[in-house]
């Protein structure tokens, strides 16, 4: 910054003298609901009065540095100079009145050079950009993954240069990466800790001796032999020989980095599992698969990454087996226990009485249904539709309803300046019309599906226990943040989720689906014997043929990163596309 002073008497300039300016100018930041303004400490004020005043000599050019303390908000960037420079013009007319041409006076101004915005964190920097990730909580191993990103305060736009790794204002991922080839659509971070689970989970061979290359080889280098060992393999340490232009290295195999699977002629899927039981149930749990036996007493656990079918859990009497936060619920009537992905007993509910319905975990609390009957009369006829029941109502003057409840949290009365006194469903849970048919579960929701139709609870916008009702006849057969799968009149209908309670149709996928998934670019669903795949990058609809598995019932299909697990009544399935 730089000002200048001038002075002079009828058109006679007086010698420059150095002469103290001060200059209001400021930095502000406009957003949708707020005004933020630079303070010259760097701080952000909520002020509409917010400005920096400097006070520089003429004649010299003086540099302001202001550190800033991050970016407040989202919004437009504005620099603004306050009008407080002095100025004063006299103009002279000779003895006619008319004006003479000469002049006196005095003027200040400022200007403003070189502006420019950088970000130097210094020792932040190197502190911030790392991640310490729990990526394997079900091995006794202990293990972290370092992942380049983090929330810097001391940067300013951190939110900006780091949104490509993470979520959109919208809470979307800005940047999807996918393995050259392949449909894994994921974010970063879910690639590198698929990878670290991968690498971490298998054993790998180490060789150790001289490369003779002229290609630049350091340790960021990956060595790929597609002739004799089919395998990749990354240095693990390296020492160079200048004068024989070689390199002592130790290299260390990357398992499965490259696809060396081939189907067998005439299919298009391997079997990477032949199980010794028939499964009765199947559902996912972190990146395996939970398979119940057919008579309902044992839980196998099926690693994509290791390809090993064990038992975790047995019990004496039968039990329905339900999805819940990285693990499972079994519900035996007498108790309702939540399991962890290596079949440990964290948790036990006794219900009061015999209890035969569905049950989850979810972010603390085992989450049961609940039920009430509400009397609607002797009416004969259709009355409405008020004599609508279930097949389980035994009272054709009662209907019966249920609703999601959470029996071990502390229930806080409503507020009483409601005036209502009605049932315990009315502020507990939203009442659910029909038999209960399925639980579904992904990480931020619940989905129960009835003969009447489904509901979801989605944590992240409804209370405890509330649910959103969808209309009659649709059930919830996929679903994930992004995208919902429903079956509705005979058909299979996928919508994108715009937000928690509104949705848009992409395209009707099929007929009736028994099964589906999907990803982040491919849908997969079965009726029937079937299984179709529908690609929406290229809009194209695949038939797998799974041959081997032909004659055995199909018990789900499931994406974990990118790959596509059929699992049937004595084998699962890998497709290779």
């Amino acid at each position: 910054m730089q000002t200048y002073h001038r002075e002079w008497g009828l058109g006679v300039y007086r010698p420059n003298e150095s002469v103290d300016v001060a200059v209001h100018y400021g930095v502000r930041i406009v957003g949708e609901k707020a005004t933020y303004n630079l303070t010259e400490s760097g701080s952000w004020v909520q002020s509409s009065a917010g400005e920096i005043a400097s006070t520089v000599k003429t004649g010299n050019e003086q540099q302001v540095k202001i550190e800033i303390d991050g970016i407040p908000c989202d919004g437009e960037w504005r620099f603004f100079i306050r009008q407080t420079l002095m100025g004063k013009i006299t103009t002279y007319t000779d003895r006619f009145g008319n004006p003479g041409g000469r002049t006196s006076g005095y003027q200040e101004s400022a200007a403003f050079r070189k502006m420019t915005l950088s970000i130097e964190a210094g020792d932040s920097y190197d502190r911030g950009l790392q991640y310490e990730s729990l990526v394997n909580p079900a091995n006794n191993v202990d293990m972290s993954v370092t992942l380049p990103v983090s929330d810097i305060p001391a940067i300013p736009n951190d939110r900006l240069l780091y949104a490509l790794y993470y979520l959109d204002a919208g809470g979307n991922p800005t940047r999807i990466w996918h393995t050259k080839g392949r449909n894994d659509y994921d974010t970063l971070v879910g690639h590198i800790v698929q990878g670290a689970l991968r690498y971490k989970q298998l054993p790998s061979r180490r060789i150790t001796g001289e490369i003779f290359t002229g290609r630049h080889i350091d340790m960021n280098t990956v060595v790929r032999d597609d002739k004799f060992l089919n395998a990749a393999y990354y240095l693990n340490s390296i020492e160079l020989n200048a004068l024989d232009d070689s390199y002592n290295s130790e290299l260390t195999e990357m398992p499965h980095l490259l696809a060396t699977e081939k189907p067998p002629e005439g299919d298009d899927c391997i079997a990477v599992a032949a199980l010794p039981f028939t499964v009765g149930k199947a559902i996912r749990c972190l990146n395996r698969l939970l398979l119940q036996s057919a008579d309902k007493k044992t839980v196998y656990a099926f690693d994509t990454a290791t390809r090993q079918v064990r038992e975790i859990y047995r019990s004496t009497t039968s039990f329905e087996m339900y999805e819940a936060d990285e693990g499972f619920v079994a519900v035996d009537r007498k108790e309702v226990r939540y399991l962890d992905c290596r079949g440990t007993i964290r948790k036990i509910y006794t219900p009061p009485e015999e209890y035969r319905n569905v049950a989850t975990y979810m972010d603390g609390y085992i989450h049961i249904l609940k039920s009430y009957r509400h009397y609607i009369g002797p009416r004969g006829g259709n009355a409405g539709g008020r004599n609508t029941r279930t097949t389980e109502d035994e009272d054709p003057n009662y209907r019966t309803y249920r609703y999601l409840s959470r029996p071990e949290c502390k229930y806080v009365s409503p507020d009483t300046s409601t005036g209502y006194r009605g049932r315990g469903y009315a502020y507990e849970g939203t009442p659910m019309l029909g038999a209960i048919l399925d639980l579904r579960r992904t990480e931020n929701t619940i989905v129960v599906n009835t003969s009447h139709g489904a509901y979801l609870h989605d944590k992240r916008f409804h209370r405890p226990c509330k649910m959103l009702q969808f209309a009659a006849g649709e059930q919830i057969v996929t679903v994930s943040d992004n995208y919902i799968g429903i079956n509705a009149d005979d058909m299979l209908w996928f919508y994108r989720r715009d937000s928690i309670t509104e949705r848009t149709l992409l395209r009707r996928l099929g007929r009736w689906a028994d099964h589906a998934d999907h990803t982040m670019s491919e849908v997969v669903h079965s009726y029937d014997d079937g299984i179709f795949i529908r690609n929406f990058r290229d809009d194209t609809t695949t038939d797998v043929r799974n041959a081997a598995g032909w004659g055995e019932n199909i018990m789900g299909l499931f994406f974990i990163y990118g790959d596509l697990y059929i699992v049937r009544e004595r084998a699962i399935y890998k497709y290779i596309p």
